[in-house]
């Protein structure tokens, strides 16, 4: 891991550190914060000549030494400690710049071996999820134009190598997106490009100081690019000019020299205003990134060991190890040498001036101690003080400083940790429960909540490494004391209304992305409307085979009844039932039990083993909601109550009447429908004619058909029975409310009705559920072979059959989109004199075009006629559009009959004087001659 030699632990800054010390003027801001095992590494002790010869021995390496000649250098002593320091060895001082996006430098006999290998990661498939507030899209889109959420996931997924699903729940006014990628980095880019696209576009200003707009321009530019390329935002410095004086600093030209120092403590240096424009969480980001480059690079240690190098480009790095640390000086080879000694300097001054002292404060007092705070500790007192991750176990805290300092250093600390009320909200246990509270309390983003309503409060909850080994869970909440009472009666209220809201049910995490998916989402949305249950499913990576079930305690409809929360979460419910009445229950092939589950089959039901209990087979777990849960255990006891009193028999039968002309319909082509009704409830159907053989009068029959009943007899498990019953009057009902209807629309329109590929009659039929058919030909009604489905339609009729309304919808819209045809396709035919055809269509067809954008109407010419003298020409449309296309042309050929041609002898010499310079000549004789003025009308009039 690269750290800057700026940065400090725990937010302590290098300006303070310098200011603690001013005597000496060469230090490290973050060495007193590095381990006890600290190492400086400057690698070499082998002489240019040296390196040079043994490079000779290498075939094909690479020149490590390029010629210095162009390069003015000063002389400079290396440490004798260390022999002969080579400071032009790239091993010894490699570049810091940003190695992003570049390829690797090729391994020589003398480069330094790697530290790490590269690993291959095995393939996986990586997930992520987030939930935002409903975005207004009216003016998300292009130029501001309105978009739709599924537009935009459109192109998100078309961007990256994503799969995007999202779900909207209206009644929180919330969407929950959910990505898959098998590429980590194209989920993040694709995630952080969709919050960008559903976020506002904002714009921040960062008051840099003068400073350190070179470094956050980086060389060529580099810093500032990788900052935009990561965020996608805008960035923009001022330059230098226009300034007017206010900074010493802001140019966009990377500066070569160190940046001046300000005289005294108390002087404030000059800031540049740089600006970020773009996606509300992209320019966030993109600010933390320009912040974090100002604090670690405002150091004043670091810019004294920079000065060290007398206005040449070098630059420091701090590389951490397990076993200590090293400082990576790199750039010009006589500067790095100085800073060298520069930092070898300041290691030796806190080796032996700065000392550390050991103190423990309650782990819920650290929050105070980090970052801003811990910078107040360094201005007041001198001294810098470290604490451990949040994460990690014991209270003990690190105060470094001179031995003169450390008593206000201490007296600091403690000022600080306690300069704020901090309560620790100890949630109600066991900790199965606590995790669950925490876990709804996180994903609804509830601290926030609770911060926005009592400003000042800050709102902390433990981090994942806490919650996974601690046993009781604490929520810190940080304020004035008033402010953090109201925050505390606040949560008291919803963990009171939390208590038995929640529950984890155990479902194999293997199939959460199923259930979970874009096709389930309206049945989980449901769920909650209609139980007013919340579902919150674990990351997939996590791997947690539960998913959290909450009574939502925020919703208006929310019950504090005990009874009403344990009903709606209690959705799994055992039977105890001897394992020999399991078959009585199930039925032959599972047809008594599913019947019990019914045919929108929302319930599972598990008999005996498949319960997930190998000891005890004599049960029946039941799971569902819980309405249909009741109803089942009902059903299942009434079931094993008759079985054990042996009146449950297969001969229950019932019998009732649907008309007959339905029956062919519900028993379906050679009997499928009623043979998959008969086996999926196993039951005997049998369909019986009413009427009376005796009458053989083939008339009476017809008469009698409308009225003709059928009766159905259904013989079987009394359950299973009233379900076949009911599915089967069911479907004899919406065949009763099917009707059908001839509609009378000439022929010639069918086209124009059915649409290319038939997609105008599908919308129709689509849209209100019925079923259109036209008539394929004259010939088919003709023959009378019946190839028109339905009916043997004549030429110019339609059927339309379906429920009555889809009928009469359907009827409507067909006649309304015959009479728009009828306006639409009006057709007259004349004639004009052939002559006049090609000042009609124009010079590339422009005149007969220009004619049809102007009325709207369709234009067709044709020359098939015996009488060359004349061309037919026919105008399709509306009669408005007809009438005034006909009228133009037919004024382009009156104009044409009135015109003479004349023929005259003229030398070809004379052409070009008499066609003038860009044909003014030509223009001109047809203007003095009464000729129009039209350049269109004036082409062709003279053909030279």
């Amino acid at each position: 891991m690269d750290d800057s030699i700026g940065s400090t632990p725990s937010g302590s800054s290098g300006q303070e550190l310098e200011s603690a010390f001013p005597r000496h003027n060469a230090w490290c801001a973050g060495v007193c914060m590095i381990p006890t095992v600290f190492r400086f590494t400057v690698s070499t002790i082998m002489s240019a000549a040296d390196l040079q010869r043994r490079h000779a021995e290498l075939e094909g390496a690479p020149d490590p030494f390029p010629s210095l000649a162009d390069t003015p250098s000063k002389p400079h002593v290396a440490p004798a400690a260390n022999g002969s320091l080579d400071t032009s060895s790239v091993e010894a001082f490699p570049s810091l710049a940003s190695t992003a996006g570049k390829p690797a430098a090729p391994a020589t006999a003398w480069a330094a071996a790697p530290r790490i290998k590269a690993t291959t990661s095995k393939h996986t498939v990586f997930s992520d999820s987030f939930t935002t507030p409903v975005v207004d899209l009216s003016t998300a889109g292009r130029d501001g134009k309105p978009t739709t959420l599924g537009e935009i996931m459109k192109q998100i997924m078309s961007q990256y190598k994503v799969k995007l699903d999202a779900s909207t729940n209206q009644k929180l006014r919330q969407t929950t997106f959910f990505l898959k990628s098998e590429h980590k980095k194209e989920l993040e880019k694709a995630k952080k490009s969709l919050l960008a696209m559903l976020s506002p576009v904002v714009t921040l200003v960062v008051q840099a100081p003068a400073s350190t707009i070179p470094i956050i321009i980086g060389p060529k530019g580099a810093t500032l690019k990788q900052v935009r390329d990561q965020t996608g935002v805008k960035i923009d410095i001022p330059r230098k000019d226009s300034l007017n004086g206010h900074t010493n600093g802001g140019s966009h030209e990377v500066s070569r020299t160190a940046t001046p120092q300000p005289t005294g403590d108390e002087d404030e240096e000059p800031t540049v205003p740089v600006t970020i424009t773009g996606a509300e969480p992209l320019a966030l980001e993109a600010q933390a990134l320009l912040q974090g480059i100002i604090a670690t690079k405002t150091s004043r240690g670091t810019q004294r060991f920079i000065e060290a190098a007398e206005g040449a480009d070098v630059s420091l790095t701090l590389n951490r190890h397990e076993d200590g640390s090293e400082i990576v000086v790199s750039g010009d080879r006589e500067a790095v040498g100085r800073v060298v000694e520069s930092v070898r300097s300041a290691i030796d001054y806190f080796t032996s001036n700065v000392t550390s002292l050991k103190m423990t404060l309650p782990k819920r007092q650290h929050r105070l101690l980090m970052g801003q705070g811990a910078e107040e500790i360094m201005s007041s007192s001198q001294c810098a003080v470290i604490v451990q991750k949040i994460e990690e176990p014991g209270d003990e805290i690190t105060v470094w400083g001179r031995a003169q300092d450390l008593a206000n250093g201490l007296t600091a600390v403690m000022e600080k940790a306690n300069s704020a009320y901090i309560h620790e909200f100890p949630l109600p246990g066991p900790i199965a429960i606590s995790r669950q509270l925490l876990t709804y309390m996180t994903r609804i983003g509830y601290p926030k909540t609770l911060s926005d309503a009592n400003p000042g409060v800050q709102v902390y909850t433990p981090p994942q490494a806490v919650i996974d080994r601690s046993q009781v869970l604490n929520v810190d909440i940080l304020g004035e004391k008033p402010a953090v009472d109201s925050a505390v009666r606040q949560l008291s209220q919803l963990v009171g209304k939390l208590i038995g809201a929640t529950k984890d049910v155990p479902i194999d995490w293997l199939v959460h992305r199923i259930i979970n998916s874009h096709k389930n989402a309206k049945k989980i949305k449901s769920f909650h409307e209609n139980e007013n249950v919340l579902v919150f499913f674990p990351p997939e990576e996590a791997e947690q085979s539960s998913v959290l079930l909450v009574y939502d305690p925020l919703s208006p409809n929310a019950s504090p009844s005990p009874a009403e929360k344990a009903q709606k979460l209690e959705e799994t419910e055992t039977v105890e039932v001897e394992k020999k009445w399991h078959d009585a229950v199930v039925g032959r092939g599972g047809t008594t039990l599913n019947a019990i589950i019914g045919e929108d089959k929302t319930l599972s039901i598990k008999v005996g083993a498949e319960a997930g209990n190998p000891s005890n087979e004599d049960i029946i777990v039941v799971r569902g909601i819980r309405a249909d849960v009741d109803r089942a255990v009902k059903e299942i006891k009434q079931i094993v109550a008759d079985a054990q009193n042996d009146e449950i028999v297969s001969s229950y039968s019932v019998e009732f009447e649907i008309g007959q002309e339905f029956v062919g319909r519900i028993v379906g082509s050679q009997g499928s429908n009623i043979n998959k009704l008969r086996d999926s409830l196993g039951v005997k159907i049998d369909f019986i004619d009413e009427y009376d053989d005796k009458d053989k009068d083939a008339s009476v029959k017809k008469k009698k058909a409308v009225h003709q009943k059928a009766k159905v007899k259904i013989t079987g498990r009394k359950e299973n029975v009233e379900e076949a019953k009911k599915r089967i009057i069911m479907h004899a009902d919406r065949l009763a409310d099917e009707t059908s209807e001839i509609l009378k629309i000439p022929h010639q329109y069918h086209p124009s009705l059915i649409g290319q590929s038939g997609k105008y009659v599908i919308r129709l039929e689509d849209k209100y559920d019925v079923k259109i058919t036209f008539p394929r030909g004259a010939s088919s009604s003709e023959n009378g072979e019946g190839k028109n489905r339905e009916h043997n339609l004549k030429p110019d009729e339609v059927f339309v059959k379906g429920g009555r309304k889809g009928v009469a919808g359907a009827k409507s819209e067909l006649l309304e989109a015959l009479e728009f045809e009828k306006e639409s396709n009006n057709v007259v035919k004349f004639t004009v004199p052939t002559r006049s055809v090609a000042r009609i269509l124009g010079r590339g067809g422009a005149s007969i075009n220009e004619i049809k954008d102007t009325t709207g109407a369709q234009i067709d010419v044709d020359k098939s006629t015996d009488d060359s003298n004349v061309t037919n020409i026919s105008c399709r449309g509306t009669k408005q559009a007809i009438e005034e296309a006909k009228a133009a042309i037919l004024a382009i050929a009156e104009q044409v009959h009135d015109e003479v041609t004349e023929t005259i002898l003229i030398e070809n010499k004379f052409h070009r004087t008499l066609i003038g310079q860009g044909g003014r000549g030509l223009k001109e004789l047809v203007a003095r001659c009464g000729g129009p003025a039209d350049p269109k009308t004036q082409a062709g009039l003279i053909r030279l």
